[in-house]
């Protein structure tokens, strides 16, 4: 039993010496070495194709917007339309209450056929009075005064004819129909309201070829890329448009001249008072560094930052095959955006220094301080990679 301690003794050194064994240095490193993350970094550099981006805003407007009415007085009988509807050029948007016109219109019938039995018995007469002339059974003046009566009956009955086409008229008015294709946006009266002549009951907005107003500076508005046609932003989508005029004066209070631009969707797939966005590019060389706007993530006070990879110092800070690197953050203020190659691309400066491996993948998995391997330094038996 007093050997019993010793035993236990001896069997714990054996054990903590084989794990001792099992847990060498190599070992370690690799374990440490399929903890780390690869990343692709590239040396901050000054870029002579950087091509400045400058955004301008319009605002979509209908070519044509119409508060439309009856330009008789009545009472409204019926609105055939809603807010929202699409309606054609011509389509019956509402009508006025039309009895008294109905009632006019039959007593006028009844004097034009009253006027034109006048006529045809003035006419008769007179081709009788010419007859008798001849024989000498009547005097000049009495054949000119039936020349007179014929042609105050033929006088008559164009003035009650004129009057049947004006009530014609009126019914054909009492009738509102669609000056264009277009949304009505407004319903502004209800049936059974008395209406005043030009009193506007509906408002509708033009639907083809809507418009969009965009101010730009005086040197941009001459560009021989805006003479014919200019693409938009609006929302999602791009839209093309006609240019149709520059307008001959300059804002005041911007300094700018609006262009007016002629689109080919029509409303419904764009909105009234939607904003188009007009991006126009211009090479430009500027003194600064450019990175990737994917490389930037916003920071404080209206700074951005990137994550750059610094050799660690037990590697002499300096690069080398398989050495490790710590990520530092670096802020900096966008100078300008524009573009490289098509990608999106931003003039920084501030903490970074030409030369300097940025992080160009994957910076969503990485923070400050850690210690990653680089993609084009990795040793052979590859670790997990930064997507």
């Amino acid at each position: 039993m007093g050997s019993t301690p010793a035993v236990l003794t001896l069997l714990g050194l054996l054990v903590w010496s084989g794990v001792s064994a099992c847990s060498g240095p190599a070992d370690a490193e690799s374990t440490i070495d399929e903890t780390l993350l690869v990343v692709r970094a590239e040396p901050a550099s000054f870029d002579e194709g950087f091509r400045v981006m400058r955004e301008y805003q319009g605002q979509i407007e209908a070519r044509r917007r119409s508060s439309i009415g009856f330009d008789l007085a009545g009472i409204l009988e019926r609105v055939l339309v809603d807010e929202g509807a699409e309606v054609a050029r011509g389509t019956t948007l509402a009508s006025l209450d039309t009895a008294r016109l109905e009632v006019q219109k039959r007593q006028l019938e009844a004097a034009v056929e009253e006027a034109e039995t006048s006529l045809e018995l003035a006419v008769s007469t007179l081709g009788r009075f010419e007859q008798a002339l001849e024989r000498e059974a009547v005097s000049p003046q009495d054949l000119d005064e039936a020349r007179r009566r014929r042609e105050g009956a033929a006088a008559a009955l164009r003035r009650v004819q004129a009057q049947l086409d004006g009530v014609e008229v009126d019914l054909g008015k009492s009738r509102l129909r669609a000056p264009y294709r277009g949304f009505v946006t407004r319903r502004l009266a209800d049936e059974g309201e008395a209406l005043a002549p030009g009193q506007a009951i509906l408002e509708i907005l033009e639907i083809d070829r809507p418009r969009v107003r965009v101010g730009v500076p005086v040197d941009v508005a001459g560009r021989d890329d805006l003479a014919t046609t200019a693409d938009f932003t609006v929302g999602d989508a791009t839209v093309t448009g006609t240019r149709l005029a520059a307008l001959p004066e300059q804002s005041v209070r911007t300094r700018t001249v609006d262009l007016l631009f002629e689109l080919d969707a029509p409303l419904g797939e764009l909105r009234v008072g939607q904003i188009a966005r007009l991006r126009l590019g211009s090479s430009r060389s500027v003194s600064a560094l450019t990175l990737p706007t994917s490389v930037l993530t916003e920071s404080s006070r209206g700074l951005w930052s990137c994550l750059v990879a610094v050799p660690k110092p037990e590697n002499g800070g300096e690069a080398s095959g398989g050495a490790t690197y710590v990520l530092e953050r670096r802020s900096l203020e966008i100078l300008e955006l524009g573009s490289k190659d098509g990608e999106p691309t931003a003039a920084v400066r501030g903490g970074l220094e030409p030369g300097e491996l940025v992080v160009m993948e994957g910076i969503h998995r990485l923070v400050p301080g850690q210690t990653v391997l680089l993609a084009d330094s990795q040793p052979a038996s590859s670790p997990e990679t930064a997507p």
